[in-house]
């Protein structure tokens, strides 16, 4: 699980900044323009060794810079017990390292886009690079599948969730399971029977029950088909690594769960909002069917969400509230971590 990052000369943090993660919940909240996203975005590249973006900025003139992300569990590579991202000189010139996190880390970002890590697919490949084991889908590969050259690398939710259905329902169950606890209090997502689609197709089509009645993919709202798209690749991470656990059983298997989640409550209703963070810190048990450690961290800007959060918080989960800290030569953003629980009464401004 990720247990820190430290930024020295990088982005908006000033000169130096360390963020202690909680093993379980940890909400992120900022005024607008803070790039809360940011966090995300440079642990998802420090634990998987994939950056989604040219990064990191450097603060000011700064001629060295360095980011490392430590892990509590590990695979070594360069007895670097972590990852990191360091600059000399030239902003050609980051080197990159990682050891890759040993639990599956699974990155639902804001535009409904979902990137997936399973470090079981680096074991099972010979020499394989932490690299190796992510797989970027869109909305429309969760939906349709991905292929990397001629090779597919996802079948995407409208095979999958069907074949699951009949051919390895312990597996649907799961995802059943992971539909439920992410469904709002009064829109229970049920899966329904595959039907066709349209009049001349061949290949049927999941359901979900959505307002009453059973709706395929293509009609699915946008808030219910990101629920939707979150269960399935979270469910399929944890198929992916039954697969190749049965596959090759000297291979062992990644038990454990790490969400980065951008803004989920976007287009919900705050109702549906207010249960997100529990069900968030449930669904790598979920889609296991077994006990599995499950660390968050996400970034939000609703108040029902982080009131929602602290409910439920206990004395290890932590608050970030990013913070404008202005300077003699350049503003700086500061990270104030605080006990969750605290977050009570928190509003966006």
């Amino acid at each position: 699980m990720l247990s820190s990052i430290q930024f020295e000369n990088v982005g908006p943090w000033g000169q130096r900044a360390n963020l202690a993660f909680a093993p379980r919940l940890n909400v992120v909240t900022a005024n607008n323009g803070l790039d809360k996203a940011y966090i995300l975005e440079v642990a998802w590249a420090l634990l998987t060794g994939s950056p989604e973006r040219s990064f990191p900025l450097l603060h000011g003139q700064a001629e060295d810079a360095s980011v490392f992300a430590a892990y509590d569990a590990l695979i070594l590579m360069n007895n670097r017990a972590g990852g990191s991202l360091e600059y000399h000189g030239s902003p050609k010139d980051w080197f990159y390292a990682a050891s890759g996190s040993t639990a599956h880390v699974v990155y639902a970002q804001a535009d409904g886009s979902v990137l997936v890590y399973v470090p079981t697919q680096v074991r099972a490949v010979k020499g394989g690079l932490p690299h190796d084991g992510v797989v970027h889908l869109t909305p429309e590969d969760l939906l349709h599948g991905r292929e990397v050259g001629k090779l597919r690398v996802c079948n995407g939710l409208i095979a999958d969730w069907p074949y699951w259905q009949v051919m390895q329902p312990e597996v649907f169950a799961r995802l059943n399971l992971v539909l439920e606890r992410l469904s709002p209090p009064d829109l229970p997502l049920r899966a329904g029977t595959p039907v066709l689609a349209r009049a001349g197709e061949t290949r049927r089509h999941p359901t979900l029950h959505v307002l009453g009645r059973y709706l395929v993919p293509a009609d699915w709202p946008f808030p219910v088909r990101r629920l939707a798209s979150l269960a399935y690749a979270v469910t399929w991470a944890f198929a992916r690594t039954q697969a190749l656990v049965e596959r090759d059983p000297g291979i062992a298997p990644a038990e454990d769960l790490i969400l980065l989640v951008d803004g989920p409550e976007v287009h919900l209703h705050p109702r549906a909002v207010a249960g997100l963070a529990p069900a968030l810190a449930e669904l790598g048990t979920a889609a296991r069917g077994a006990p599995s450690r499950t660390q968050v961290v996400l970034t939000t800007d609703s108040a029902a969400l982080v009131h929602g959060a602290a409910s439920i918080a206990d004395e290890r989960d932590v608050w970030f509230d990013l913070e404008l800290q202005p300077g003699a030569l350049r503003d700086s953003v500061v990270a104030r971590r605080r006990p969750l629980a605290e977050s009570v009464g928190w509003e966006p401004c």
